[in-house]
């Protein structure tokens, strides 16, 4: 079971580093910058996720927002949970969407610039 208790990391950036295309889906190497506020130690989580054609269909709507822009959405809202994907090597973007509540609205949110 997650905790939704506040951690001492806090995500500086979040970076794509590579896209390959699967049978009905994309795949990113990714990482994620953490910063703790209790110290100035920096940790680099390096990931891959993985975007179905599913779930950009339903993030994207109309298609014309670019895989890459979804996946960096949904990056950046893992970023902010920190507790949630701690370890998390490999993932999907759909888990997002079941271990953050109202996470639909959040990434649709990132991509607006909200």
């Amino acid at each position: 079971m997650t905790s939704d208790r506040p951690t001492d990391d806090r995500s500086i950036a979040v970076e794509l580093l590579g896209e390959r295309e699967l049978a009905q889906s994309w795949e990113y190497d990714a990482q994620i910058l953490w910063s703790g506020e209790a110290t100035t130690a920096t940790r680099l989580q390096r990931i891959v996720l993985r975007l179905s054609w599913v779930d950009y269909q339903y993030w994207a709507l109309d298609g014309s927002v670019p895989p890459s822009r979804i996946a960096e959405a949904v990056l950046t809202l893992i970023s902010k949970h920190p507790q949630r994907f701690a370890g998390v090597e490999i993932i999907d973007a759909s888990t997002a969407r079941r271990r953050i509540p109202n996470a639909d609205a959040a990434i649709r949110a990132i991509l607006a610039g909200e």
